[in-house]
């Protein structure tokens, strides 16, 4: 561009072309100014549906085994202690005290290993439960 002390010495054709330019200048300035508003509320609006959408999840419950599909191991466990409960008495006929005065008593050996599945009748055994 001209420098300030230069305009004295343009004459004025030099002048008028030198405020054509500067108009044009301004007009491109003007457009570009116009066209990053535009983008600017584009991205603002944009930037408010995603602060909306955030706020109606901050509004929601929260997701539990029971209110979606996530396995019960990632629920929750209760912060508040549970009262233990005392030794609960056995129902009737579930827990029968064994008689003191069996009438007959059976040995019962086993043919196989429970773990190998290898035959074990012939070897010695010891009763290891009564």
């Amino acid at each position: 561009m001209v420098e300030p002390s230069d305009l004295l010495s343009l004459d004025s054709a030099a002048k008028d072309a030198l405020i054509v330019a500067l108009v044009e200048r301004v007009n491109a300035l003007t457009a570009e100014k116009e066209e990053l508003k535009e983008r600017q509320a584009a991205a603002e609006a944009a930037l408010r549906a995603e602060i909306a959408e955030l706020r109606a999840k901050l509004n929601r419950p929260p997701k539990t085994p029971d209110n979606s599909s996530l396995p019960p191991s990632r629920g929750h466990k209760r912060t508040e202690f549970v009262k233990s409960r005392g030794k609960r008495k056995p129902h009737p006929g579930a827990h029968r005290p064994l008689d003191p005065n069996p009438t007959h008593r059976r040995d019962i050996l086993a043919s196989v290993c429970g773990h190998c599945g290898a035959d074990v009748s012939g070897s010695p055994q010891e009763p290891c439960e009564a």
